[in-house]
């Protein structure tokens, strides 16, 4: 009797088939497939026989015609071992940060290892095969290991949301300088209100007078003011501007 071995259990192949090559065996053979410490699946009678558990297989022959028989052993391994998948704590995009490097070094490492990252609803941006991973859009992420030596995968989830919301700015109407107001206060105006926001005003062809970090600064030239908003959180500036202008129209003395 000659066993053909057909190597180990694994996650890719959970059961496999023993077959056998018998010589002399006479006319219609019977074949017994038994284990102690095994499973058989299917075929105990048969000259291959499934199974699908680590353990010794013995099979024992018998020559109908003079009712010899003959037994042969084979012993089958299990590597059905999974990785370790850990796609690392939830994460965050701002304005300050717009990418985000995922973290998956909690996982199983080691040459025998092969890591992907997915998204259904987010963005990779590079690195995708490694365990940090770079991103620039909220989703879920599922980080996907395979052990090449078992064939066995794991996989594990990370949520990564995004916190890019501008500020409200306004502002405010046109102003107009003339003889009588030689100075103006802009009317900047926001919702976005709050220890978590600052302020600033500026102007390339004007002139700011006072409170340039207020919503209501002074100023005494035409030209374009500039108000912007920062999120001290997220880090998100939202800008609108506003014309200042002279009243043409000054008498001349004769």
């Amino acid at each position: 009797i000659t066993i053909n071995d057909p190597g180990p259990i694994n996650c890719s192949n959970p059961e496999v088939d023993i077959t056998t090559t018998i010589t002399n065996e006479g006319t219609n053979p019977s074949y017994n497939w038994t284990t102690i410490n095994g499973n058989i699946v299917t075929g105990a009678s048969n000259s291959t026989v499934t199974v699908d558990a680590a353990g010794t297989y013995d099979i024992t022959v018998i020559n109908s015609f003079n009712s010899c028989e003959s037994t042969e052993s084979i012993d089958i391994t299990e590597n059905s071992v999974y990785p370790t998948a850990l796609a690392g704590p939830t994460g965050e995009l701002t304005c300050t940060d717009p990418t985000y490097t995922l973290d998956g070094t909690g996982t199983s490492t080691g040459t025998n290892y092969l890591y992907q990252w997915t998204t259904a609803d987010g963005n990779i941006v590079s690195d995708a095969t490694t365990l940090m991973p770079v991103v620039d859009l909220e989703g879920s992420y599922i980080l996907s290991v395979t052990d090449t030596s078992s064939l066995c995968e794991s996989l594990d989830t990370v949520a990564i949301t995004s916190n890019q919301t501008l500020p409200n700015v306004e502002a405010g109407a046109s102003q107009e300088l003339n003889c009588t107001a030689t100075d103006v206060t802009l009317a900047g105006s926001t919702t976005s209100t709050g220890p978590d926001f600052s302020y600033q005003w500026t102007t390339a062809n004007g002139n700011i007078v006072s409170d340039a970090t207020t919503l209501t600064p002074l100023v005494d030239a035409s030209g374009t003011y500039l108000l912007s908003i920062t999120d001290l959180i997220n880090g998100c500036i939202a800008t609108d501007s506003v014309e200042v202008t002279v009243d043409a129209n000054t008498p001349n003395a004769d």
